[in-house]
């Protein structure tokens, strides 16, 4: 990368950063044309095209987020800290903010859990798209107490045993799905000069292929043979799960990868440089933004819904990233409402 962004802190990781959080974004703008949301009332959702950019955007955007904490993890990791200071640092940064806004989602949306102590527990759990927070947390301890023995020969059995279908854990929100590519995010980073050597021009056109091939194959698998529901046996939804997590997993290694080659080489003019790294610092803000807001647009108002069919996600992708960063970069500057993050 050109321009002042040489002189900021792991360069790499702001572009990832700007680059995922316009893709998560982009997703949500796209997911009920996707399946991922409820369909639009009074539009019609039935797409191809618009389904697959939501597929599209989503596939290895999540796992490239948690790539991303791991590498800055690894990278913190420089300094000796113990792991009581670490843990209280992320309870601060993630279940904190999880806690706060979920209770902003409660009001706004006026959620009903029933009972005082369901409430307790959705927050901790993390409501709505907040799930991440806690999450990212539980990958933290994991690798703090775990990861870190982990010998790179068996990191291949480590990534069969992260896509098995473990039964949740109230509260604890752990996903060893994700430790593994929080656990690659910290290779990465420790193996970086390896990693930039290894991954030329021509290895990455070549990962860009076999991921498109994989990914579309992967997709339109898991869309007609691979679907389960309440009704499903238990047997057979365990092995179903557990073959398209499978599939999962091994794309977005591959998308992971493509995002990484693209921060560390993508050059930008000077101009950009300083937009890059503002929505890389602001990102935290978007992502806790932006649902909210596409969710009051697409289904408490019919602000987009007035527009032919084909402009709303793209309205919706403009009106919530631009909303979303300037709310997070006027609640971080102001000394009254900082606190919220």
């Amino acid at each position: 990368m050109q321009g002042p962004l040489n002189r900021i802190w792991l360069p790499e990781i702001d572009i990832m950063r700007c680059l995922v959080v316009i893709m998560l974004v982009l997703y949500h703008a796209f997911a009920p044309y996707a399946f991922g949301w409820d369909a639009l009332p009074n539009h019609d959702s039935d797409n191809v095209f618009y389904y697959w950019i939501g597929k599209v955007a989503y596939s290895g955007m999540l796992e490239a987020f948690v790539m991303i904490a791991g590498y800055i993890f690894a990278f913190g990791l420089r300094k000796k800290q113990d792991h009581r200071t670490i843990i209280i640092k992320k309870i601060k940064r993630l279940y904190v903010p999880a806690i706060k806004w979920g209770l902003v989602i409660i009001l706004i949306f006026n959620y009903n859990h029933g009972r005082l102590c369901n409430t307790i527990i959705m927050l901790l759990n993390g409501i709505g798209h907040l799930w991440f927070l806690p999450m990212l947390f539980w990958c933290f301890v994991f690798e703090l107490y775990l990861g870190q023995k982990i010998s790179n020969k068996y990191l291949l059995i480590f990534a069969y045993l992260c896509t098995l279908p473990y039964p949740a854990i109230p509260v604890i929100k752990i996903s060893l799905y994700y430790c593994f590519f929080f656990h690659l995010g910290v290779l990465f980073f420790n193996n970086r000069q390896k990693v930039q050597k290894w991954l030329t021009a021509n290895r990455f056109i070549l990962v860009l292929m076999v991921y498109a091939i994989l990914f579309v194959v992967s997709t339109m698998v898991i869309a007609r043979w691979l679907q389960v529901d309440d009704t499903t046996p238990i047997v057979k939804k365990t092995v179903v799960i557990h073959i398209r997590t499978m599939l999962r997993l091994c794309y977005s290694i591959l998308a992971v990868i493509i995002y990484y080659y693209i921060g560390y080489h993508l050059q930008v003019k000077r101009s950009a440089c300083n937009i890059i790294h503002s929505i890389a610092i602001y990102s935290f803000g978007i992502y806790i933004f932006q649902e909210i807001l596409l969710r009051l647009i697409y289904y408490r108002s019919d602000v987009l819904l007035r527009f032919p069919d084909y402009m709303v996600p793209w309205l919706g992708f403009l009106l919530v990233f631009v909303c979303s960063y300037c709310l997070s970069y006027l609640l971080n500057r102001c000394r009254v409402t900082k606190f919220l993050f």
